[in-house]
Parts: structure tokens; sequence; C-alpha cells
């Protein structure tokens, strides 16, 4: 069995380049995938540092859904709207706790 060193292994951004590349129809799909990984790391921290930055909870707030919205939900809606939107991919954006489209 051959290891793969770390620095050998493929980013997700390689990844997604080459795994559509031969294809058309998914021009800058890769793009887009990257965007939603940063959201996700970006999500993943602020849910790590939640407690200490007092934003857990309700904001108070009702979605378009008629829930109420929590402060993660927030931060995970503007995460990715931001990660999306710097993708150079996305034209529009919905989502739950924006009440109308983001049009990018």
């Amino acid at each position: 069995m051959t290891l793969i060193k770390p620095s050998a292994r493929p980013t997700l951004s390689d990844y997604a380049a080459d795994a559509w590349s031969a294809d058309n129809r998914y021009k800058g799909l890769d793009f887009v995938i990257v965007a939603i990984s940063e959201g996700a790391v970006q999500i993943e921290e602020k849910v790590r540092a939640a407690t200490l930055a007092d934003v857990i909870g309700s904001s108070g707030e009702v979605n378009v859904q008629g829930e109420i919205v929590q402060y993660l939900d927030t931060a995970a809606s503007d995460a990715f709207v931001d990660t999306l939107s710097r993708s150079g991919r996305v034209a529009a954006i919905g989502c739950e706790e924006i009440e109308g489209t983001v049009v990018v």
C-alpha cells in the first residue's frame, strides 16, 4: 500500500477544476463548489466561537417560512451570500433568511 503524502493530495479546488473540465455544461461549477466550501469553513469557525461571541439563541426576527431566526442562521446565510457572490459564477441567491432574492 502506497501512502499519499499530505502535500501530494489534491485540494478541493484542484479536484473540482479537474472533475468537470471536460464538459462545458459544468463550466464554472468548480468556483461554486469552492465558494460553498469556503462558506462552510466560515460557518464552522462561527459555530466554534458562538458561545464566546454570545451568538447563541434567536435574533427575535421571523424568516419567510414563519420560523424564529437564530443568530447562527443569519451568520450562515451571510457567509454563503458573501462567498457565492465573490465566486463570479452565481447570478442570484435565494435563502429563507433573506426575504428577497440577492442579485449578484
